[in-house]
């Protein structure tokens, strides 16, 4: 997956920057890369939902911009499960929330990104899986008992490599539009 995101006119955009001082300099591309971030961000948000069963994926994407060895990224992904609250919800479009989103927690990213195989979930020796299904009715609370599942996996959605492609012009665009009102201003 290439997620690069390069500016057109970047020699001019590297002359304006060499002028000025080297602390001013890393201020200005960080803040550039930030508003790039956003842009991409916005645009991963907006093909999240479009695949989405609860928002909770949407909602829990973040960009982090660091800097380090003389180059400035911005990562696009999930907050820390400290930060982002699922909302509190047991059913959504009348299906149960755990068969679609892991039981209110977000999906990985990498899983809508690169999908997942199918594979099998066995029991420890012993003991069942038990899993709710179905509606609760008055003779019966919809759960299920089974030794082992089949978990017929996911196809990948490439959210993040599609956002890539899609925010290229107008990423590139706000870097150069953010570095050039901080140079303005400084």
């Amino acid at each position: 997956m290439d997620g690069s995101i390069s500016v057109e006119n970047e020699a001019a955009v590297i002359g304006r920057l060499q002028v000025i001082e080297r602390k001013v300099q890393r201020k200005v591309v960080r803040k550039a890369t930030g508003a790039a971030g956003k842009v991409v961000l916005k645009t991963t948000k907006t093909n999240a939902r479009a695949v989405r069963q609860t928002g909770y994926t949407a909602r829990s994407l973040r960009s982090v911009t660091r800097s380090r060895n003389g180059f400035t990224t911005v990562r696009i992904g999930q907050a820390r499960s400290k930060t982002f609250k699922a909302r509190k919800s047991n059913r959504v479009r009348g299906r149960n929330l755990s068969q679609i989103q892991r039981a209110g927690n977000p999906v990985p990213i990498h899983w809508l990104e690169y999908g997942t195989r199918s594979h099998f979930v066995q029991a420890k020796p012993g003991r069942l899986l038990a899993f709710r299904v179905g509606r609760r009715t008055k003779n019966r609370n919809g759960m299920a008992f089974a030794r082992r599942v089949h978990i017929p996996g996911m196809r990948p959605k490439r959210i993040l490599s599609k956002s890539a492609r899609q925010s290229r012009r107008r990423a590139a665009g706000a870097f150069t539009t953010t570095v050039a009102s901080e140079l303005d201003n400084a």
